[in-house]
């Protein structure tokens, strides 16, 4: 019944061989620094900036985190109540050295940043990609794609690790093209296409300009759907054509914002795009509408607004078009 003693000793090794097997896959479980973490689950989104994609949970709100400005009036807005997600830095901050950031004031969100114009080099934003353990039971973790530096803080390890690990270069399925050529084209118009059946959905892709594709690129990726981008499409093919409207010769004209609206119907894509200016004044006519390729329509504060749903926003422009266009939140 029992079995000679040898095949006793053999079952014994057998059951260590299992044992240890089984202490392998639990360890090969665990997700450390510089291992892939599993997929996000489905119902987080997308987030865009520059020439990279990220996923996030989808109840993370948009913010910008603080800076060295944050002991006088620089600490984030009401979006840092709740985990949030940074894009960029502002245009401009207050010139000050504030002390290092108390731990107390440490909290949850991604701040992404590009590593062409406005990655900085000092404290905390010197350490190298990784994993960190930092104040309050906080962990940090900087990774770098492309052009763009990602940096996840959580107390969950894990959490900021998926996070981090869905990053990925901006391919054919990226919400917005990040090398689109009204970067540095700041008079590109759309290929000319029919008319507009159903719409399903518009994504909504705000730009930075330069004067090279590296110093601008995508700001921010944003989406309507259903009854909201039917309606907007419906009220901008309805709106009489800009009037034209120029600054002086010797002036040089960028817009304050510049939005590709890509519309997605059942013909497939096509593209619109809204310019929106002011003079050096900043304080004349709004410049600027939606262009088809064919006729740019005038802008209004509806159409406008609508446009600009999070994480779309202005920092800096003139006040006509912080009127027509930034909703009151």
């Amino acid at each position: 019944m029992n079995g000679s003693p040898r095949c006793r000793d053999r079952l014994i090794m057998v059951g260590r061989l299992v044992s240890i097997l089984i202490m392998v896959g639990v360890l090969a479980g665990c997700t450390g620094p510089g291992q892939r973490t599993a997929a996000p689950p489905d119902d987080w989104r997308t987030e865009q900036y520059r020439d990279v994609t990220f996923r996030v949970p989808a109840e993370w709100g948009y913010a910008y985190e603080p800076g060295p400005d944050w002991c006088r009036g620089g600490l984030p807005d009401a979006g840092r109540s709740r985990p949030y997600v940074s894009l960029g830095e502002p245009r401009a901050r207050l010139e000050l050295a504030c002390p290092a950031l108390p731990d107390d004031l440490i909290t949850e969100h991604v701040a992404v940043l590009s590593t062409v114009t406005s990655w900085p080099t000092t404290p905390p934003y010197d350490r190298p990609d990784g994993r960190t353990k930092i104040g309050n039971g906080f962990w940090e973790v900087i990774r770098t794609v492309e052009s763009v530096r990602l940096r996840v803080i959580s107390r969950d390890a894990g959490l900021a690790q998926q996070i981090i690990d869905s990053a990925a270069p901006a391919g054919d399925t990226a919400p917005c093209r990040p090398d689109h050529p009204v970067i540095t084209d700041h008079g590109y118009r759309p290929q000319l296409a029919g008319d507009l059946g159903v719409v399903d959905r518009i994504t909504l892709c705000q730009y930075e300009l330069g004067r090279t594709q590296e110093a601008g690129g995508v700001r921010a990726a944003g989406v309507l759907t259903g009854t909201a981008a039917q309606k907007l499409i419906k009220t901008v093919a309805a709106a009489p054509a800009w009037n034209g409207a120029g600054c002086p010769a010797a002036e040089e004209h960028w817009p304050d914002l510049t939005v590709v609206l890509r519309v997605h119907d059942a013909a497939g894509l096509r593209e619109l795009i809204l310019r929106q200016g002011t003079c050096s004044n900043g304080a004349g006519p709004v410049l600027g509408g939606f262009d088809d390729g064919r006729t740019v329509r005038a802008a209004t504060k509806a159409t406008c607004r609508a446009v600009f749903v999070a994480p779309l926003r202005i920092d800096s422009g003139g006040s006509s078009v912080f009127e027509r266009c930034v909703p009151r939140r």
